[in-house]
């Protein structure tokens, strides 16, 4: 059977040289003739045995081990800083007609420095203060539980037993100045609303939607017949081509009263020498047309030429 092979063959150290064993033995000897068969030097004292020698030293061993950790564990105290050491927890006193506000009790994390810790206060904090303006501004009490999540906002009381005459004077004026301003603000809204509604009636838009009657049947869509914004304004546009710049002769030029537009005669007349100058005038601008339509397809390129 073949044996598997793991690993590569470790050599053995080479035995170079002849060595005389019995030499070896007498240095062996000679380290140890101390330690053999020597008498003891006191008769009347008996050794400890190295095995129970041992077992002592463990039992030191542990026995250290144990005063060592009871006074690590005294010297050793929590560096974390604790916000329910400085917060004095106070009792309800008879006489408070609402209670006292959940102040959270901030801990040091294990992992957490110090930095990081005073951020988290500062965030809390800020949080707090902002809570008691909300409250001050809409005459609300903020309720928390023990693990401050908010769980209800009570209204309070408009008649503080803890407020003055004077000061209660001061909030009821408050509330109708505050409520009369709420009523002008409304009416405005209210005013603003209808006169957008009003705009929206007169929306131009509203003079293109077409209103459908029930059992109307469309068969193509609406045709618009508007006039042209030229027309409506009364502008007259003159059209000018490169064409025509290209069949006038040599040393025409245009005159204003060629460039406006001219409207066409409706059932005119015309003499035989019109016709005949129309015509030739017509065979002409062909011609001059063919020409450039020819020049533009056979034309060689400058690159070719050169």
């Amino acid at each position: 059977s073949n044996k598997l092979k793991m690993g590569r063959k470790i050599l053995k150290k080479k035995h170079r040289g002849v060595k005389d064993p019995y030499k070896q033995q007498a240095e062996r000897l000679n380290k140890i003739k101390n330690k053999l068969n020597c008498p003891p030097s006191c008769v009347d004292a008996q050794e400890i045995p190295r095995k129970l020698q041992n077992l002592a030293k463990f039992k030191d061993l542990e026995r250290n081990e144990e005063q060592n950790m009871v006074k690590r564990k005294k010297k050793k105290k929590s560096k974390l800083i604790d916000g329910t050491k400085f917060v004095d927890r106070e009792r309800d006193q008879p006489g408070m007609t609402k209670p006292l506000k959940m102040i959270p009790l901030l801990k040091q994390h294990p992992k957490e420095n110090v930095e990081k810790f005073m951020k988290r206060v500062d965030t809390v904090t800020k949080v707090i203060l902002k809570e008691a303006a909300f409250e001050d501004k809409f005459q609300v009490d903020v309720i928390r539980d023990e693990h401050g999540n908010i769980t209800s906002v009570k209204q309070r009381d408009k008649n503080d037993p803890l407020l003055s005459e004077k000061q209660q004077l001061e909030v009821d004026e408050r509330e109708k100045r505050k409520k009369l301003a709420r009523k002008e603000r409304d009416l405005r809204r209210r005013q603003k609303r209808k006169k957008n509604s009003n705009d929206d009636d007169d929306d131009e838009f509203s003079y293109y939607q077409d209103k459908i009657e029930f059992g109307e049947v469309v068969y193509e869509p609406p045709s618009l017949h508007t006039e042209k914004l030229t027309k409506k304004l009364g502008i007259t546009k003159p059209k000018s081509f490169l064409f025509m710049d290209k069949v006038k002769k040599d040393g025409e030029t245009e005159t204003p009263a060629s460039s406006m537009q001219v409207k066409k005669p409706v059932n005119e007349k015309l003499s035989a020498a019109r016709k005949r100058m129309l015509e030739e005038e017509k065979l002409r601008v062909v011609e001059a047309y063919r020409k450039m339509k020819t020049t533009k397809h056979h034309s060689i390129p400058r690159t070719y030429n050169e």
